[in-house]
């Protein structure tokens, strides 16, 4: 299809008029079952199709769709399928049918599942839980946080977190996201800034929160030991991130207590689902008490611990071909892309590859669940995730930023411009993208390229 500009002129109170030749017959035109009843353009058969697009408040969205057209010419970028529809999954729900474990209280397929991702996390006992959100509930109950306590977390973080805090009757205090200084510039990591951390000490804290997201891995040595010096609990925040390392150990192995979500998007999905991991003794005591009554009281089913073991068995495959791609975008793609700033993982973060001795046990491995980069303004996030869909790529907003929660509500520590930024204009593209194989980064660079290309034609 050819799309061309005949005239354009601008009547009285409706804004600019462009008038569109489309070069289809008008018999083939896919428009011609929306021409407006008031639409005075013929259409003969043999003829050209002649549409018109008004804009009727401002003066630009006629020439914006009439570029929109242009650009989405092209095929859409085609994702691979998540939630997966592997034949194993198939067969270990299967399996759970036949032998009757799908059925039963306290099924083998829930004790079987607690071990191995506590083997495979290197981490203390393990229990599931219907979802992340309520392991987290569940850690905060584990620390006794009560009315009149404090947690700290940080002012760019899954907003459940925030009113889970509230749930309980405690305060949230609020700092701001961490900002390192990489190659010249500053980058952004949507994690708790260690030093506001220990700048927000008062006698009412009691345990901290640090999530690890879009790929970005907390400080958890600095936190984990400025809990340790004032007797905090540290909660971390895993939900996002199963199969990431730092230094070689599991994240999900840090905190005191942690979290997982094996939520329908998510990097090991179910549906529904999550666990709480207890790496003190004495918190895995404690939470018992609260989940046996003497049944489970957030239970997750068997079936889903069915779904989630030959997810588990692929879990480091996908997360390398994951971090493959997401290093393929920082330095083919977003090095060419001069004004949109990818968040930052940590120093010394980089995919893992077999083929590369110098990524040993020791090394830092994200796991990204979301792939996150900084746009120039509001407005231009808006065009990127807009047109970013109708090319295919799954695109989205980031968090909502609670630095504007009123003081009533929370405690902050200074001002929050990080937390503010990632809040206005950050994009994150799912990992369905990141699971594109490396015979298909030229596609994936391409469809990058070309959305730049149309949010700059736009002004964006």
């Amino acid at each position: 299809m050819i799309w061309k500009v005949k005239k354009r002129h601008k009547p009285s109170n409706q804004g600019w008029r462009v008038k569109i030749d489309c070069q289809q017959r008008a018999e083939n035109c896919s428009h011609g079952a929306k021409k407006p009843a008031n639409d005075p353009m013929p259409r003969l058969p043999g003829g050209p199709c002649h549409h018109r697009f008004r804009r009727h408040n401002g003066p630009l969205r006629a020439l914006k769709t009439l570029i929109s057209r242009i650009f989405v010419q092209s095929m859409p970028f085609q994702c691979p399928t998540w939630p997966p529809d592997w034949p194993s999954i198939e067969l270990a729900i299967q399996e759970a049918i036949r032998t009757g474990q799908w059925g039963q209280y306290h099924s083998p397929l829930i004790k079987s599942l607690q071990k191995r991702l506590a083997e495979y996390l290197k981490s203390g006992p393990i229990r599931l839980c219907c979802s992340g959100t309520a392991a987290l509930e569940l850690a905060l109950r584990c620390c006794r946080i009560r009315e009149t306590d404090e947690v700290i977390l940080a002012a760019y973080d899954f907003p459940g977190n925030f009113r889970t805090v509230e749930l309980l009757g405690a305060k949230p205090v609020l700092v701001d996201a961490t900002s390192n200084f990489i190659a010249g510039r500053h980058a952004i990591s949507p994690t708790p800034d260690a030093e506001q951390v220990a700048a927000a000490a008062s006698p009412s804290v009691r345990a901290v929160i640090a999530s690890h997201l879009h790929g970005s891995q907390a400080d958890m040595h600095a936190l984990r030991q400025i809990c340790d010096e004032h007797g905090w609990f540290l909660i971390e925040d895993a939900c996002q991130a199963i199969g990431g390392q730092i230094d070689g150990e599991p994240i999900g192995s840090f905190g005191h207590l942690a979290t997982l979500s094996f939520g329908g998007s998510k990097l090991i999905s179910a549906g529904s689902g999550g666990a709480i991991i207890a790496n003190d003794q004495r918190l895995a005591a404690r939470l018992g008490g609260l989940l046996d009554r003497p049944g489970d009281t957030f239970p997750i089913g068997p079936l889903q611990c069915a779904a989630i073991q030959p997810q588990l068995q692929r879990l480091d495959e996908l997360n390398r071909v994951r971090n493959l791609t997401a290093e393929f975008l920082r330095k083919n793609v977003f090095q060419e892309l001069a004004d949109w700033e990818v968040l930052t993982t940590s120093a010394n973060s980089r995919p893992q590859t077999p083929d590369d001795p110098s990524t040993s046990t020791r090394s830092t491995i994200a796991a990204h669940y979301k792939f996150g980069w900084l746009t120039p303004s509001n407005e231009t996030r808006q065009h990127v995730i807009e047109h970013g869909r109708a090319m295919g790529l799954p695109l989205g907003e980031g968090f909502r930023s609670m630095s504007s929660a009123s003081a009533k509500r929370c405690r902050k520590i200074g001002s929050m411009p990080h937390a503010e930024t990632l809040g206005e204009r950050l994009v994150v593209m799912d990992h369905r993208a990141l699971l594109t194989p490396p015979e298909h980064h030229d596609e994936l660079r391409d469809s990058m390229h070309e959305l730049y290309r149309y949010v700059n034609a736009i002004g964006g």
